[in-house]
């Protein structure tokens, strides 16, 4: 069993998670602005969302009806990041951002758990993602929490010019962990769907 001794830290009062919705996708939009460099146009919102939204979350303020982070992602198909011979399936996190009024909760780490959980049930064997390599709290939080491991730069990714890391996890390495976060989230009853 993984320590999720953490979960009985974060500030969850107030907060629901559910699947994306197309009711969110203007504020999942309006976050992404607010929150990142990297915008997307309405298209590729909307593509995701109708690709994707069976594996994309939104955390809800209760008192407010309003989505204040976002997780949203893909599934691919390519080489193992730890065996390049083999072609496997992969979970994507294309984007995910927290309102600055909601940082320090620990929904990102929801939304995430959540997030990779929905990709093992459609067959990821590894996830992956790309971040900043001046993001320090993201790499920190993907390092620590979900186990992941630095698997490549590219360099100049970002519209800006800044490079990126690509960082990724086998299913077998938190696949227990990130069952356990599920249950509790469950078991807290901070689900709005089943």
């Amino acid at each position: 069993m993984s320590d999720i001794k953490f979960l009985s830290k974060l500030k969850l009062d107030g907060i629901k998670f559910r699947r994306l919705t197309y009711f969110d996708l203007a504020r999942v939009k309006w976050l992404n602005e607010l929150c990142l460099p990297e915008n997307y146009s309405w298209r590729t919102w909307l593509g995701l969302y109708n690709l994707f939204s069976d594996i994309s979350f939104v955390a809800i303020d209760t008192k407010k009806d309003l989505a204040c982070a976002y997780c949203v992602n893909k599934m691919d198909e390519g080489p193992s990041f730890w065996n390049k011979n083999k072609i496997i399936k992969k979970g994507h996190v294309f984007s995910v951002a927290t309102h600055p009024d909601y940082r320090k909760r620990g929904l990102a780490t929801i939304l995430l758990a959540l997030s990779f959980d929905a990709m093992f049930k459609k067959g990821a064997e590894e996830i992956f993602l790309e971040v900043r390599v001046s993001n320090t709290p993201a790499i920190t939080l993907y390092q620590k929490r979900f186990k992941m491991d630095i698997v490549g730069r590219v360099v100049g990714y970002y519209h800006d010019g800044e490079d990126c890391y690509v960082m990724a996890v086998p299913r077998i390495r938190v696949e227990n962990l990130i069952r356990e976060i599920v249950r509790y989230v469950k078991d807290k009853n901070l689900l709005e769907y089943e």
